[in-house]
């Protein structure tokens, strides 16, 4: 939990700033802190990707482990087309861990594989939103 001693303190490092500079350095800040922290911070995260996980939002899944979890798209554009992400929030690649996106690609092209067989599709993409 942060004390307002310590909000103060990112307080004072964001002052002075450009907005451009207050918000890289806020995210820098923000990357420190633990789930709780930056909720305290940010209020409470609305994140569609996160509420699937939880299970507040219903999903087809196709695939879930411990990590990564693979959910039928509500409008796809074709036949298929899958969200594979990542159960913990990140809010930008950068911050997945290596080993999470290897394991991310792994499953993809696994998935892919499977789409071309279940729905001989003549091809797939790989789409990475970021941000």
């Amino acid at each position: 939990m942060l004390t307002q001693e310590r909000i103060e303190e990112i307080k004072a490092q964001l002052e002075g700033l450009s907005k451009e500079e207050q918000q890289q350095k806020f995210q820098e800040i923000l990357q420190s802190l633990d789930p709780e922290e930056r909720e305290q911070l940010t209020g409470k995260q609305q994140c569609p990707f996160c509420l699937m996980v939880k299970g507040e939002i219903p999903v087809k899944k196709i695939y879930e482990d411990e990590t990564i979890l693979a959910v039928l798209d509500i409008n796809p554009a074709n036949k298929g087309h899958t969200l594979l992400f990542p159960k913990e929030h990140h809010r930008v690649m950068n911050t997945v861990p290596e080993p999470l996106v290897a394991h991310l690609f792994t499953t993809a092209n696994k998935l892919s594989t499977a789409i071309f067989d279940a729905m001989s599709a003549q091809g797939t993409n790989i789409f990475l939103a970021n941000g």
